[in-house]
């Protein structure tokens, strides 16, 4: 069993788009318009702590990239920070990983999304229940 979130959107709720959920045992939830900011878990705790992560991981890069270029003698004004594509994109890649790896980490910041969502009983279930295979919420952080 799973459980997904989606917004208002036609291609969401049409009827093929229903029988396939219930094909495949998933339970939809769907989040009224103009709601995402109340009823979206991912909106309410993961998506800032995320942003955050890899905020810090681009600035801290970026000053040691300056850093590094002060040091061996560029006066600020002459130095350049290489953003090519090629340079970002495996970088971008790393940090991803890294902010993934830190939501995992950082105990309940996916589960009290759910939590403040008002998706209570189902994140709330004691542990012999939550092991379960049809415990659409046995993915979601352990603590």
């Amino acid at each position: 069993m799973a459980v997904v979130i989606f917004d208002t959107f036609k291609g969401h709720t049409g009827s093929e788009m229903e029988s396939l959920r219930l094909e495949n045992n998933i339970i939809s939830v769907i989040v009224p318009s103009n709601c995402t900011d109340v009823l979206q878990p991912l909106d309410l705790f993961v998506n800032k702590p995320l942003k955050d992560h890899l905020r810090s991981k681009f600035q801290s890069w970026y000053s040691e990239q300056v850093t590094k270029q002060m040091n061996d003698g560029k006066q600020p004004e002459d130095i350049e920070v290489d953003m090519k594509l090629s340079v970002m994109k495996p970088l971008s890649a790393r940090w991803i990983i890294s902010a993934c790896d830190y939501l995992r980490n950082e105990g309940g910041i996916v589960r009290g999304g759910f939590v403040e969502a008002g998706i209570r009983e189902a994140v709330d279930k004691p542990e012999s229940d939550s092991e379960s295979e049809d415990d659409p919420f046995a993915d979601i952080d352990e603590q």
